[in-house]
């Protein structure tokens, strides 16, 4: 679900992805079994043997995985994009980003792929450069822009909400993909 925090001359989006908090938090459990792993294993008791080198390789490299996996987690559950007078902002735990108004060549919502569980996603984009349209339903986007991502059952509220209130601060028209209706069995 999309949270939208909305004040006269400020929106703030971010996904309550408590799902992402989750699987944080069981990556970096994993990760510290890893280093506890790790930590028995040094130093070896029997020598450089094939097997005891090999092990640690193999708990050396789970750790690094699931360590990696557990602050990607956390960074896609701290994104959040403001859009205000003065441009669009993204930020995460880990990076910040401001687009002025002025710099925006392109920006709207593409639809992206289909998710398991959720149907259709879609970006909602602004972009320093302008790209090229695919089809009605999506542009071919690559390069330097801030994206979010978007679940079809949010498609509606921003196209009814977010659209139309940054259309209050710039000229360049947005690409608003059609909705693409998800065939569920």
């Amino acid at each position: 679900m999309l949270f939208i925090e909305r004040s006269s001359n400020q929106i703030e989006l971010k996904n309550d992805s408590s799902m992402f908090g989750l699987i944080g938090v069981m990556a970096l459990a994993m990760s510290a079994f890893g280093i506890f792993i790790i930590n028995g294993l040094l130093p070896f008791e029997d020598g450089f043997t094939f097997a005891n080198v090999f092990g640690l390789a193999f708990a050396c490299l789970w750790t690094l995985i699931t360590f990696s996996m557990g602050i990607s987690a956390f960074a896609l559950n701290s994104k959040r994009i403001t859009v205000s007078s003065e441009g669009i902002g993204y930020r995460t735990w880990f990076k910040k980003r401001m687009f002025e108004w002025s710099e925006i060549q392109d920006w709207g919502i593409s639809f992206s792929g289909r998710t398991r569980g959720e149907g259709n996603t879609y970006y909602l984009y602004f972009s320093k450069s302008l790209h090229k349209t695919k089809n009605e339903y999506k542009k071919k986007l690559n390069g330097d822009m801030l994206k979010f991502d978007v679940f079809e059952k949010d498609y509606s509220r921003i196209v009814d909400v977010v659209i139309p209130f940054c259309m209050k601060w710039t000229r360049v028209e947005p690409f608003v993909g059609k909705y693409k209706y998800n065939y569920k069995s």
